[in-house]
């Protein structure tokens, strides 16, 4: 697989270049908002020692504006219970940007050019590189499982499109830090060790996948379902199910391994949870929640507001890819499908369908690694067409939607596309256009 290899390699070097030049570091664009919740664990632990009230915060607030404005815990609960502070964010994105936390730690420690303070130049840094790191690791895993199944073609124009053509590139580059590149990354690698597991019947892959899902709930914890795919992967039959029921069998204390590893991961969160609270099981986010007897489905899927057909139409492609998928790997069918059927109820069940700022559906982003391989069985018979023209027009459409979702992404880092709030008006308006103007803007109606 040396050309999937090689497409990875200048996927890191695109992914930094585009995320070191397009951040402004002036404005602290690492720790803004959600990122900051999601990454204040590590100097709240490592730099001010202060994990259950996080008195350092305020002063950091205003000095790096991590909330755009004067607000010091947006994003934290005070515990009656306790009398201690909870921060609502799952703390997986905080473990995964451990190492790199620590080096930007050292640096800025060894260097002495920027303040140690835990979100100076060196912190930001390490956040970016982390996330640029997680999902080229991510990617290495994805078209390692896809290799196994697909020509080495086939695997290298999947995890191309995977990784410029949807808003995963976005949120590894111009949004580093948010969860959903990290998730990318562990959805990938759990699927790769579990297929591994089902295939190769060795136990020490079952831990390694085992170890990975608990990543991913302590991360995300709604990423839960997830399971769907792990559960019916390889199941299209009685027999199927018979024999997935031997192998777990033989495997016994594989199995019992890999249920202890994944408690041990859960208890980095359920012991942060009993210490600030007094429970092992806290809803961190308290005042929010979902609304699933009315989930906005036709609205994430395709307003101009967040909708994800329209922001990643490549999403469509991948839906597209079910009806290959069958037909190549029909074993794979129920469970991406049944996946992706609960996960966009859940995803547009949340109070906050839109999910506040951001490029899309973020909230999506994450299934781009179950969704590659249904996209990879269409690449794969786009390849067998006998058509030439058939063959170029489906080509043309696919590095249109690469550059579609570069140039997007790059109008929303600009600001040109709207954090929230946009419009069909307003997005015609724009389409072309790298900046707005104030008679654009209007279309608004804000």
């Amino acid at each position: 697989m040396i050309r999937a290899k090689l497409g990875i390699g200048f996927a890191a070097i695109f992914f930094a270049l585009v995320g070191f030049k397009g951040l402004k570091w002036h404005e602290n664009q690492v720790f803004h908002w959600d990122k900051a919740g999601y990454y204040v664990y590590l100097p709240a632990a490592f730099i001010y020692n202060d994990i259950d009230s996080l008195g350092f915060y305020p002063e950091m607030n205003r000095k790096y504006n991590l909330t755009s404005q004067d607000i010091d815990y947006y994003a934290t609960y005070r515990q009656e219970s306790t009398g201690k502070l909870l921060n609502k964010y799952s703390i997986g994105v905080a473990v995964l940007e451990l190492p790199f936390f620590l080096a930007g730690h050292l640096t800025t420690l060894w260097t002495n050019d920027h303040p140690p303070d835990g979100f100076s130049t060196y912190y930001q840094a390490s956040v970016l590189v982390a996330s640029i790191a997680w999902v080229i690791f991510g990617l290495m895993m994805l078209g390692r499982l896809l290799g196994r199944y697909f020509s080495e073609s086939v695997v290298l124009t999947g995890l191309v499109l995977i990784a410029t053509g949807t808003n995963l590139f976005y949120y590894t580059t111009f949004d580093a830090g948010m969860s959903h590149a990290f998730s990318f990354a562990l959805f990938a690698t759990c699927l790769n060790y579990s297929d591994l597991f089902y295939t190769k019947g060795r136990g020490v892959y079952l831990v390694v996948a085992a170890i990975f899902f608990g990543l991913i709930i302590i991360t995300r914890p709604t990423n839960a379902v997830l399971g769907i795919v792990l559960l019916f992967w390889g199941i299209g039959s009685k027999y199927d199910c018979l024999t997935r029921i031997k192998l777990l069998k033989k495997h016994t204390r594989s199995v019992v391994v890999a249920l202890l590893a994944f408690i041990a991961v859960l208890m980095i969160q359920l012991g942060y949870w009993k210490y600030i609270t007094g429970e092992w099981i806290h809803y961190s986010y308290e005042e929010e929640g979902f609304n699933f007897l009315k989930p906005e489905i036709w609205n994430g899927l395709l307003s101009y507001r967040k909708g994800w057909f329209v922001y990643t139409p490549l999403a469509l492609v991948c839906i597209i890819g079910l009806v290959n998928l069958w037909r190549i790997f029909p074993k794979l069918f129920l469970g991406i499908t049944t996946y992706l059927i609960v996960n966009v109820y859940i995803v547009f069940s949340w109070h906050q369908w839109y999910y506040g700022g951001g490029f899309g559906s973020r909230a999506l982003i994450e299934s781009y690694a179950v969704l590659s391989i249904p996209l990879t069985c269409f690449v794969a018979w786009v390849l067998t067409v006998r058509s030439k023209v058939l063959k170029s027009f489906v080509g043309m459409i696919l590095v249109s939607l690469v550059v579609l979702n570069l140039w997007q992404s790059y109008q929303f880092s600009l600001g040109t596309i709207p954090w929230d709030h946009n419009n069909k008006e307003y997005y015609w308006r724009v389409f072309f256009k790298k900046h707005r103007t104030e008679e654009d803007w209007k279309l608004l109606g804000l």
